[in-house]
């Protein structure tokens, strides 16, 4: 019994870590680029956004997913963006004029885009950072239609705490849980993705970590196994499974799609999906349908299948900025239950760039 608690504890760590390694945001909409690097330069102007995702709040220590990044066209000379977009300047109080709808067989030119992410992940004893830069290149294909590749380049860390201050024991002068540390490691990150797009509609697939790494997790100091030989067996082995279920880093596909549907000139309805599926066969299934009114004002719902149900709300708070709130609540049975929610911020801020 003396080890028991810590071992149900690092065995619920590691599956749903495992089963997490793609961080959930259920406002994948306001931010394309989060999951997929070819849309970078996506829109007709330059952008920057933060997210801050506070997910099953209410199981010990609040898990949470923090992240900024910001994209950029270069070389694009059209408008295709939909939805809010940054004034032409101060002196001027309207957006961007659309341009006309083009036949099938104009084609504009290529044009190019170019991001950055940085994503701290925390997921009760096991914390995460990565950073990424992106670039992706953009082909017209005829008409508002245009297809796109991107990649992203960058660098995993990870640390997993093992002392007993991280966690709810029953007997904290253990020797074992007093002498534990921490095991840390880093790995290459690389995603990539394509779109296909045009002014009112999108589908893109992206896929993270095609070549499959794993963390070789290292102790800071000897601590974490100068106990080990007085520990039981089955001590010395949650350590070992815990070490290589969470140095796994899974192959994900992303395939995320929207369009929009003009009910009128003022009011615009917004349905979204998305599909993430891993190499461990592990698929999540979410859809969103949002009303947006006059560009300015938006609310939604949305379904995570067998998962939660979330409540969507998002404004233009000034020419340039954006601001989405949803709160989620979960579905699922055991530890994810009803009586746990999520609430999810992201602020984003647009900037005009010159062609």
């Amino acid at each position: 019994m003396k080890y028991q608690r810590f071992l149900i504890l690092f065995f619920f760590c590691s599956f749903s870590v495992l089963g997490q390694q793609i961080p959930q945001f259920s406002q994948y909409y306001a931010n394309k680029f989060l999951y997929n690097p070819a849309f970078a330069g996506f829109e007709d102007f330059a952008e920057i956004k933060s997210g801050y995702r506070s997910q099953w709040q209410g199981i010990g220590n609040t898990n949470s997913t923090f992240y900024i990044n910001g994209n950029m066209p270069l070389g694009k000379t059209d408008y295709t963006s939909d939805g809010p977009s940054p004034n032409i300047s101060s002196s001027k109080s309207y957006s961007y004029k659309k341009t006309y709808t083009r036949g099938k067989e104009h084609r504009t030119g290529t044009h190019k885009g170019v991001g950055f992410q940085l994503m701290a992940d925390n997921w009760g004893p096991v914390q995460s950072l990565s950073f990424a830069a992106s670039y992706a290149f953009h082909l017209p294909v005829g008409g508002e239609n245009k297809v796109s590749g991107g990649f992203s380049l960058g660098s995993y860390y990870r640390t997993i705490s093992l002392g007993y201050k991280d966690y709810d024991v029953s007997n904290p002068n253990d020797p074992l849980l007093n002498s534990l540390g921490k095991l840390s490691a880093s790995q290459n990150l690389f995603n990539m993705g394509v779109t296909y797009y045009n002014r009112t509609s999108h589908v893109g697939l992206a896929i993270w970590q095609p070549i499959m790494g794993s963390f070789n997790f290292s102790a800071k100091s000897d601590s974490v196994y100068s106990v080990l030989p007085n520990a039981s067996q089955t001590a010395k082995d949650t350590i070992s499974i815990t070490k290589n279920s969470l140095g796994q880093m899974p192959t994900v596909f992303i395939l995320q799609g929207g369009t929009r549907w003009d009910l009128s000139e003022d009011i615009k309805v917004y349905p979204s999906v998305m599909l993430k599926f891993t190499s461990l066969s592990h698929l999540t299934a979410e859809g969103t349908l949002r009303t947006m009114l006059k560009e300015k004002i938006w609310a939604g719902v949305s379904y995570r299948f067998k998962e939660a149900v979330g409540f969507h709300l998002g404004a233009l708070l000034g020419p340039k900025t954006t601001l989405n709130y949803s709160y989620d609540i979960h579905t699922g049975i055991g530890p994810f239950s009803t009586a746990y929610s999520s609430s999810e911020f992201t602020l984003g801020y647009m900037f005009y760039w010159k062609k």
